[in-house]
Formats: structure tokens, sequence, C-alpha cells
């Protein structure tokens, strides 16, 4: 019989499916059990802290082996995406641009260059969870699995349009999950930026513009 796993912050389907001996998430996704998850979560990279997601019953492999010897196995252990795209001031994308990216417990630095279009994507391990990024003399600490989604969110939290507004260039003060005055007004300038109605509410018209204009 299925169970339930309450996703906690951080946490990813891929690390989620793989503690329950999953290799792939897909097993887990598309199980006819979490039909209501797929309907409100239609981005499986994106989860909100307190959904729930249905685990099944793994079904055992075999294989086939001489007995009397040693036989050896290797475990494939999955990797997690992570993929930006890196704009300036103006919003021109960093295009071509060198860069560094730390990996939190990893040795090994990436030294990289940016794509045609700013844009940069590395398999991670599904432990990490902090990067630092260098480009251009600025450094950027990185926190790889928080971003929530900008709707469907418990008790009207926002902190999903706050993290991307503030990943946009738009002053977020504190991301706490409050519609509070400031995000009104990052809210605000960001309709009024792509030609909405600047209400400063995060109506459904000013969602799937932000994020269109995020990539997720």
């Amino acid at each position: 019989m299925p169970r339930k796993h309450i996703v906690r912050p951080g946490e990813c389907l891929t690390k989620i499916a793989w503690q329950y001996g999953f290799a792939d998430y897909k097993t887990v996704y598309e199980h006819a059990s979490n039909a209501e998850l797929r309907k409100k979560r239609p981005n499986p990279n994106i989860l909100h802290p307190g959904d729930e997601v249905s685990i099944p019953d793994p079904t055992p492999k075999k294989a086939s082996v001489s007995t009397g010897k040693m036989h050896r196995f290797q475990v494939r252990r999955p990797k997690k995406m992570l993929s930006l795209k890196l704009r300036d001031h103006e919003g021109q994308p960093l295009a071509n641009e060198p860069y560094v990216l730390e990996l939190d417990g990893e040795p090994e630095l990436i030294v990289a260059q940016t794509d045609g279009e700013g844009g940069l994507q590395h398999f991670v391990p599904l432990s990490c969870t902090q990067a630092v990024l260098t480009l251009r003399d600025r450094t950027l600490r990185l926190r790889l699995g928080y971003l929530n989604p900008a709707r469907d969110a418990p008790q009207d939290d926002v902190s999903g349009v706050q993290a991307r507004l503030r990943n946009l260039g738009y002053h977020i003060p504190r991301q706490d999950g409050l519609l509070d005055p400031a995000t009104r007004a990052a809210l605000a300038v960001f309709q009024a930026d792509e030609g909405l109605d600047f209400t400063g509410e995060p109506d459904a018209t000013t969602l799937n513009k932000l994020e269109e204009r995020h990539g997720c």
C-alpha cells in the first residue's frame, strides 16, 4: 500500500524517490496515486514544503547469476540538475562569460562559461544544498532546492513569488512568505515593467508572466 511523504524544505522529487529506493523520480511522480500532486504541481522539480507525495510499493529487481561465485552490482546514484540563466542589470544575457562554481561538499571546482543565452547547467549530487558562483568578480551564494511554487501554496504563502522577484532583480528585503507592502511594491513595479495593470496583487496574469520571465 502506498505511503505518504510530507515534503520538507529543500527536498526535490528525485531526492525523495531515491530515499525510498527509486532510481527514477518518474516512477513515483507518474504513479496513479499521485494524480492530485501532478495536477497541483505540474513541474515535478518544484514542490512546496507540506505537499504530500504518495510513495508506491517498490518492485524488487531480479538478476540471474551463477552460484558459488562473487558478483559485483553497481548502483548509479541519481543527481539533480542545477540550471540558471544569468542576465545583467539591463536584462541582457551574460553570454559566454567564464565562471567558477563551488559545490558544497565537493572538493573540485567547476570552471566553465555560460552559453550564448547566459545559461549554465550542471548535474550535482542530491546531497548538495548550497553552491557559490563567481562571475565577473561577483560572488553569488545559491541555495539549491529551496524555490517554492508561485501558486497553490498553503496559507497564502508567497515565498515563491518573492524568490522569483528577487532572482529577477526586484527589491525584496525579506523572503518570509507574507504579502507585505514591500512585496506588493515589487509586484507593482514588475507589473508596470511588463505592461500589466500594476495592482500589487499576485493575480493569475501576473503569476503567468512572472513564471515566464523567471523560467519556471
